[in-house]
C-alpha cells in the first residue's frame, strides 16, 4: 500500500507539473 500511495503520490506531482497532461483520462490507463 506505501508503494502504491507514493506512485499515486508521484504521478499527481508529475500530472500537476505538466498542464499538458493536467485532466487527460488516459493516466488511468497507464495504470
Amino acid at each position: 500500500e506505501a508503494q502504491y500511495k507514493a506512485v499515486a503520490r508521484a504521478l499527481r506531482q508529475a500530472v500537476e507539473y505538466d498542464p499538458r497532461v493536467s485532466g487527460v483520462p488516459s493516466t488511468k490507463g497507464a495504470l
